[in-house]
C-alpha cells in the first residue's frame, strides 16, 4: 500500500484539475474544511487501492460516485467550464492545495472516511451507518465497503 506522501507526490495536474473541478461541484459552498474534507475522502479511496481507482482523477470520474460528474447533473456544465481564475478568485485553488499538504504529513479531517453526502439526502449505501464526522451540510463515513 502506498504512503499518503508516495500519493500526494504522484498526483498530476489532470488530478489537481479534476479535484478542483470536483470541490467547485461537491462543495463549492462549504468553508475550508468542508472542501478539505471532500479532497481527503477522494485520497482515503485512492488510499484503499480497490475498485475505487488507482489515482485522484479515477476516484472522482468513476461512474455514479460523485454526483457532480453524472451526466445529468447540473454542476457537471459549470465544472467543465470553471477557469483558473475562477479556482483562485473562489479559494478553491488554495484550499485543494492545502488539503494535499495536510493530507501529505497524515492530517485527515474526515477520520479515514470514503463516503459522505449532504443532510439533504439519504443515499442506500448509507442506511444503518453512522456519520464518523459532520462537516458543513456534509455527513462522512468510515465504514462503508
Amino acid at each position: 500500500m502506498k504512503t499518503n506522501k508516495e500519493i500526494i507526490d504522484s498526483v498530476t495536474i489532470m488530478d489537481f484539475i479534476t479535484l478542483c473541478q470536483t470541490v467547485y461541484g461537491e462543495a463549492r459552498g462549504e468553508a475550508t474544511e468542508g472542501r478539505m474534507a471532500v479532497i481527503h475522502t477522494i485520497l482515503n479511496r485512492v488510499k484503499k487501492n480497490t475498485w475505487y481507482g488507482k489515482t485522484a482523477s479515477d476516484v472522482c470520474l468513476k461512474n455514479q460516485q460523485f454526483s457532480c460528474w453524472n451526466v445529468s447533473d447540473p454542476n457537471r456544465e459549470k465544472m467543465e467550464n470553471l477557469t483558473w481564475d475562477e479556482t483562485e478568485n473562489n479559494g478553491i485553488f488554495q484550499d485543494v492545495k492545502l488539503a494535499l499538504n495536510w493530507w501529505k504529513i497524515g492530517q485527515d479531517v474526515t477520520d479515514n472516511a470514503t463516503h459522505y453526502h449532504t443532510g439533504s439526502v439519504k443515499p442506500n449505501w448509507s442506511r444503518g451507518k453512522i456519520a464518523c464526522k459532520v462537516i458543513g451540510n456534509h455527513f462522512f463515513f468510515n465504514d462503508v465497503e
